[in-house]
């Protein structure tokens, strides 16, 4: 069986189905095509009231925050995290399908969530099956684990009305793109509050929902 994907990501991703036990995402970057392209996959899992886990970054300033927060409103809290560990980059990209009775598997490589890289665009991506790989599938598994309980912070909307934000002044003003990276990022010799963050950083309050979500 082919485990080598090189074009249309979404096609080869595995199904959502009474066998499925959970989903895990991990990406760099998340934008809102590519959040409606994976919006059914997403659906189905929570109809099945299945465990879903999405951890993406503001890293490079690139994740879209309205699709945040249309993934806020879809799995609701602590189901999407953002990464804050002490690596100055963030950039994986992997597709978690866990199943009871046939192979679990990964789909790791280059495809971010975006229309254009889950479809059209030059991406490759390799599937890792916990049947023929247990090895590797587990050192995936386990370091998502790791960096989903530790190295992240969970989405919340004014987290998401923070990034927005920052978001807006680099679209008008063209400033430093990782600057909300950079703040939220894990420093160890400087422990951050996250209240006292965003009561430093928080303007005043923007509901965001319509205008981000047109």
């Amino acid at each position: 069986m082919k485990r080598a994907v090189t074009s249309n990501l979404l096609q080869h991703l595995s199904a959502i189905d009474e066998d499925c036990i959970g989903l895990d995402l991990i990406v760099s970057f998340i934008k809102m095509s590519g959040f409606r392209r994976i919006q059914p996959i997403l659906q189905q899992a929570v109809s099945l009231g299945l465990p879903v886990r999405i951890l993406t970054s503001t890293y490079m300033n690139i994740t879209d925050p309205a699709a945040l927060l249309a993934l806020y409103d879809l799995l609701g809290d602590n189901s999407v995290r953002l990464y804050n560990g002490s690596s100055p980059s963030f950039h994986p990209k992997a597709y978690f399908f866990q199943y009871k009775i046939k192979p679990s598997a990964i789909f790791v490589g280059s495809s971010n969530i975006s229309e254009t890289a889950l479809t059209r665009g030059v991406e490759w991506n390799y599937e890792v099956n916990a049947a023929i790989d247990p090895v590797s599938y587990q050192i995936f598994a386990d370091t998502f684990d790791h960096l989903y309980d530790h190295e992240a912070y969970p989405l919340s909307h004014d987290i998401i009305v923070d990034y927005r934000s920052n978001y807006r002044t680099i679209e008008t003003s063209g400033s430093e793109i990782n600057q909300h990276f950079n703040m939220w990022q894990d420093d160890p010799y400087f422990i951050r509050d996250f209240q006292d963050i965003l009561a430093f950083r928080r303007n005043e309050f923007v509901d965001i929902r319509l205008e981000t979500l047109k």
